[in-house]
């Protein structure tokens, strides 16, 4: 199979160099001079160093790394396309937009982590109901109890096993304020989301009526939620 796939990958990777010189990028620099600057590019390099050390293991019996994970480099490709662009670019808004609520959220997350976490270790379990949790390193410090606590804030797990009355109120309150620490951000962001499709829909209507009636549609600059003309 790596034989078939490296094979496929060289025809490739021979066909680019002899056509990379149709482009006007190299094309500017001769058939031998403009190959040279292709075959040094960064794309070149990757397929190069993915697709040749197979064969050179084949012909000469050097052992040589297998690279061909490099190949993945390529995906990044995609981030040069226009829909690729625009789509960040929406995002990016969004973030931009709300960035004050998202900033006082993650604020707040921090010291949530931070109070938790002290709480739930001066709150630990003691004396024989140490013996009663199944993993007592849980509590051993403070950094133990912040991975806990973040864990337990985040949905993902909490302390098991048979815990005193005050440890399982720390462990419920702390399953109260994640609800909160998720829900503020999350609803920021759908908000900003839909108001910024809102809009890019509404653009999209303005440059087809205009092309439709034969005038040329100049966007206008507008924020991605209802609070964002406040900056």
């Amino acid at each position: 199979f790596e034989g078939v796939t490296s094979s496929i990958f060289l025809v490739e990777y021979i066909s680019r160099i002899i056509i990379c010189t149709q482009k006007k990028r190299y094309a500017k620099y001769g058939p031998i001079l403009g190959r040279w600057k292709y075959i040094c590019s960064s794309q070149a390099l990757i397929d190069g160093m993915a697709t040749l050390p197979f064969f050179i293991e084949l012909f000469t019996g050097v052992p040589l790394p297998t690279l061909t994970y490099l190949r993945i480099f390529r995906l990044l490709r995609i981030t040069r396309t226009a829909s690729y662009s625009r789509a960040m670019d929406a995002v990016g808004r969004v973030f931009y937009f709300n960035r004050e609520i998202l900033y006082v959220a993650a604020l707040l997350g921090m010291y949530l982590v931070l109070f938790t976490s002290i709480l739930m270790y001066y709150l630990r379990p003691r004396g024989d109901d140490i013996d009663l949790v199944d993993d007592p390193t849980d509590f051993a410090s403070i950094a133990s109890t912040m991975v806990l606590s973040l864990l337990m804030l985040t949905g993902q797990g909490g302390p098991s096993g048979n815990l005193p009355w005050y440890t399982q109120l720390v462990v419920l309150l702390t399953g109260i304020f994640s609800v909160a620490m998720f829900a503020i951000p999350a609803s920021m962001l759908t908000w900003g989301f839909e108001a910024e499709a809102e809009r890019l829909g509404t653009r999209a209507k303005k440059r087809a009526t205009a092309l439709k009636n034969g005038h040329v549609y100049i966007s206008d600059t507008s924020s991605s939620s209802s609070g964002s003309g406040s900056d």
